[in-house]
């Protein structure tokens, strides 16, 4: 008998682990908003969804202008978005 379970194909159910995309991703989803809506309300296209998961497993930061959008829409008065976007290295153009 194969002790081996079946490995499960699909999304993850959540970001592997980065804490700065694990808070946009809270916040995100405590506002009720998928990727493509939030995109959208950031002034991204709504193709631009998969960036916005991208943000959330950390694997992309924030430029200024983003994160001061994000802050605005998601309500983050702490200054977390902005810190990110000043902290962490850039890996996208622009």
């Amino acid at each position: 008998m194969d002790s081996e379970l079946p490995k499960k194909r699909g999304r993850p159910s959540g970001p592997p682990g980065d804490a700065l995309g694990e808070y946009l991703r809270r916040l995100r989803t405590a506002q009720g908003l998928t990727v493509r809506e939030l995109a959208q309300r950031v002034d991204l296209p709504a193709s631009s969804a998969a960036y916005i998961s991208q943000l959330e497993s950390g694997l992309k930061t924030p430029s200024s202008e983003l994160a001061e959008k994000l802050a605005r829409v998601l309500r983050d008065d702490r200054g977390v978005f902005f810190l990110w976007s000043q902290t962490s290295k850039r890996t996208d153009p622009g």
